[in-house]
């Protein structure tokens, strides 16, 4: 006499129970990390952006033979004098060089706002308008070369990661991460 053993399929309650219970450890062990990799990507992204902008001023005085500027706004229309950079910024043909779009220069791109917890500062060279000139070098307020830093930031009291972008006065803009010790 056969005796058939039937295979069995599936899973039990208690294997299943016993799978999910795994399943949302390792999720909820996972999920401040995957926040934090999201976190510093949004981070290096708004970097790359803000850096994108700086290569396309700098390129246009350059194939221009004129000087070319970038100035926050908050509006996407004129520069502003308040504020940091993260409420976007314009790109604007400059051949008289004073730092704002005026009726008749070219406006070359606008730079969308970034996340509402991000902060984009620069230091007193370039905390309002960075421009450069026809030998691609940065223009100071006066005319004179410039360098200067631009920090992107999460908005927080708290110790946490930035990007520094640094901007020599040959005109060349190099990212470092770094830390600030709040932000905003």
């Amino acid at each position: 006499m056969k005796t058939h053993l039937r295979k069995r399929r599936g899973l039990t309650l208690v294997e299943l129970v016993v799978v999910m219970a795994i399943a949302s450890t390792l999720l909820a062990l996972s999920a401040p990390s995957l926040t934090t990799a999201v976190r510093n990507s949004q981070l290096r992204s708004a970097t790359s952006t803000f850096v994108a902008s700086l290569h396309l001023v700098r390129t246009q005085a350059l194939l221009r033979g004129s000087t070319v500027a970038m100035c926050k706004s908050a509006d996407g229309l004129g520069c502003s004098a308040h504020g940091g950079w993260q409420q976007g910024w314009l790109v604007f043909h400059d051949p008289n060089a004073n730092g704002r779009p005026d009726p008749g220069e070219a406006l070359l791109h606008r730079g969308e706002p970034l996340e509402d917890d991000l902060v984009v500062t620069g230091n007193q060279p370039v905390a309002r308008v960075i421009a450069f000139s026809t030998l691609g070098g940065p223009l100071g307020a006066g005319g004179g070369m410039l360098a200067g830093t631009v920090t992107v930031c999460r908005r927080s009291f708290e110790q946490g990661p930035a990007r520094t972008i640094v901007l020599a006065a040959g005109g060349r803009a190099r990212v470092q991460e770094s830390s600030v010790s709040s932000c905003g």
